[in-house]
């Protein structure tokens, strides 16, 4: 798709490629290239000296006898820089990203002739409008909270907060932690690792639960994990240690910890708690549809480079999740392809979306006050082990910017959220 357009100085033609890149055609007139020859002859005149004349008042022609070669570098550069800064004005298109140069190429630049410039960049995306009730999804089910959901969040904070016992004299029974460590069998380097898990059968796989349940310490069994894809490999899984937990009767001294009065006031407490989870649950669901939604009805173009860079970091995710779930360096290789396709995929949705919520909270004019950016950063500061990271308490201002643009994504998003067609 070529545009053009016109001004007093130059003649733009702009074709649109894919992945935003743009390639401008540039026609300047042969006046525009003679005033920026005399910038040219300015530029060099102030950097030079003459017997008998203080820097930048030599005639011209004087300059231009001796510094020809310099004048006529400096002209180009400058016909250049000023025909694209009027193409660009002209189109209202700028490159994506600041630090990346604009590739440009020289064809014609004299002051009889005028002068032709090929340029090319990437550009920001072209974001679609998107109407929100034209964006249908099915709605999500809420789950009610009941008294055996609480009584299991309650066990669980029990089990996390008990006193927990080697065992010797018995083998491994329900809810006993115990450290294990896997060996794998196949490969020409077999390598060992710890782990430690608790015997749940909420939390395990009922494979990794049946295997363990009823060992004694010393135990080993071989087995190939099922979970593995592409080149499974055999584990030989040893029981090194078993613990049993000593719970803490649940009493109004022991529910202190968590802020409560009473054993009921902390049940109250916790029934709102896994409510918020759950409404949380079902927002994520929701926004998740949206998302899909939005890379299916609105398709547009993103910056290679941008999408080089996000598949690159999506991809590094997945496999360091990989490699901390116990797959092999050959059990990964199998999945490349797969892998790839998926981290391609992902990175397309991530930036898709996040364009298109940028432009739903600026059309929205959504506002964020500081006291929203410091509830977001304290939140956001919230480091794996509960910690707080007080780099970013201490200085909000040096993060204020992402946490403020998350905030208007987020708000964007529960924009849409409310007023999509649910079925």
């Amino acid at each position: 798709m070529s545009e053009n357009f016109q001004n007093d100085h130059i003649e733009l033609t702009v074709n649109r490629k894919p992945d935003c890149v743009v390639e401008m055609t540039i026609i300047a007139n042969p006046e525009f290239g003679k005033k920026n020859y005399q910038k040219a002859i300015k530029n060099i005149s102030k950097e030079v000296s003459f017997p008998g004349f203080r820097k930048g008042r030599a005639p011209d022609d004087m300059v231009k006898s001796k510094y020809g070669s310099q004048i006529d570098r400096e002209f180009k550069e400058i016909f250049l820089n000023e025909s694209v800064r009027h193409a660009l004005d002209l189109c209202s298109l700028y490159p994506w990203n600041r630090s990346e140069k604009i590739k440009a190429e020289i064809d014609e630049a004299s002051t009889d002739k005028g002068g032709k410039f090929t340029v090319t960049f990437e550009c920001f995306p072209e974001i679609p409008e998107v109407t929100p009730a034209d964006i249908t999804i099915d709605k999500v089910e809420s789950n009610e909270v009941g008294d055996e959901d609480i009584e299991k969040h309650i066990r669980g904070l029990r089990y996390h907060h008990a006193e927990w016992n080697e065992v010797t004299d018995r083998p491994a029974e329900e809810n006993d932690r115990v450290e294990l460590t896997v060996k794998e069998v196949d490969g020409e380097n077999p390598k060992d690792r710890k782990s430690e898990i608790q015997l749940s059968k909420d939390d395990l796989d009922d494979w990794l639960f049946d295997l363990i349940i009823g060992k004694k310490v010393g135990d080993s069994t071989e087995t190939t994990p099922p979970e593995q894809e592409g080149d499974p490999k055999k584990v030989e899984i040893t029981v090194d240690k078993i613990l049993a937990a000593d719970l803490k009767e649940l009493t109004d001294e022991f529910v202190t910890n968590f802020g409560a009065e009473t054993v009921d006031d902390f049940k109250t407490k916790v029934k709102e708690y896994l409510d918020r989870q759950e409404q949380e649950r079902v927002e994520n669901l929701i926004f998740q549809a949206i998302q899909q939604k939005l890379l299916e009805q609105y398709p547009f173009d993103v910056p290679a480079s941008l999408m080089k860079q996000e598949k690159e970091t999506v991809l590094r995710g997945m496999l360091e999740r990989l490699k901390q779930s116990g797959y092999s360096d050959a059990a990964i290789q199998a999945q490349k392809d797969e892998l790839e396709q998926s981290a391609n995929n992902q990175a397309l949705l991530n930036l898709r979306n996040h364009y298109i919520l940028l432009k739903v909270a600026e059309d929205q004019k959504f506002q964020t006050s500081r006291e929203e950016m410091m509830n977001e950063l304290i939140k956001s500061s919230i480091q794996a082990d509960g910690t707080l990271n007080m780099e970013m308490v201490n200085n909000p201002d040096q993060y204020a910017e992402p946490v403020m643009r998350q905030l208007q994504l987020l708000k964007a998003m529960e924009y849409l959220a409310k007023n999509v067609t649910i079925q």
